[in-house]
């Protein structure tokens, strides 16, 4: 009988090395049998907690989800509502290793979407969590409710675009050029007023990802998000 792993202990460390895998081999370099022999455990080890190919892929979709939005949440924020929009939409576009590795997961993730139910179940969730937020903030620049919708379309599309091309096998988009492009989109709602006073973001909203009906308690055990609760 294979050894079972500790998933509450092991869980943590688990994900960011599937994570990795998926950003530089896609959805296909994730099998039960690849991603045990990464950890040196048994197939039979890990079945226990995904019983098949589609199962981790599934959870480590979810799980990535949720670790792109604690990351984006802990942004940290100037006090003037400009400067926060500002903020919270340069914090979007990958800088770092930890975010590039994430944001290239989560492309791989989505482009497998297209062919699988469940997981475009995700994708879509994850997606209008995103046009929540653009909205939020959108609406704290003061951009008038009839435009809001419109442009908060607009400018997840933006983000999107230039996290592809920063996240481009070929010829990837230095994060910094990308923000250049950005701020520059972002200049139609005027200047920001105030750069000194930091506002910590909006800390952890837990389990705020739970689509489909389907609740997973983690953190603190929330599972529902209200846009702007921890936010304003």
């Amino acid at each position: 009988m294979p050894l079972l792993i500790d998933y509450s202990s092991r869980g943590p460390h688990l994900f960011p090395v599937i994570f990795r895998m998926a950003a530089e081999g896609g959805c296909e370099s994730l099998s039960v049998r690849r991603v045990s022999a990464g950890f040196e455990l048994s197939p039979g080890a890990l079945r226990h907690q995904f019983p098949s190919q589609g199962e981790l892929l599934r959870l480590t979709m979810k799980k990535l989800a949720l670790a792109r939005q604690r990351r984006l949440d802990s942004v940290p924020l100037p006090a003037d509502p400009v400067g926060k929009l500002r903020a919270w939409c340069v914090g979007a576009i990958p800088q770092d290793e930890g975010a590039l590795i994430e944001a290239k997961a989560w492309l791989a993730f989505e482009e497998r979407s297209r062919h699988d139910p469940d997981m475009a179940v995700i994708a879509a969730h994850t997606r209008g969590l995103v046009l929540e937020d653009c909205q939020h903030w959108l609406r704290c620049a003061g951009v008038a409710a009839d435009d809001l919708a419109a442009e908060a379309r607009r400018l997840r599309a933006v983000i999107d675009g230039l996290t592809s091309q920063v996240c481009d096998a070929v010829e990837p988009l230095e994060p910094n050029a990308a923000i250049n492009v950005l701020e520059r989109d972002l200049s139609r709602y005027g200047a920001s007023v105030d750069q000194g006073s930091v506002d910590q973001g909006r800390g952890d909203r837990g389990d705020a990802f739970a689509p489909a009906g389907e609740p997973e308690a983690v953190g603190g055990g929330r599972t529902e998000r209200d846009p702007g609760a921890e936010r304003r």
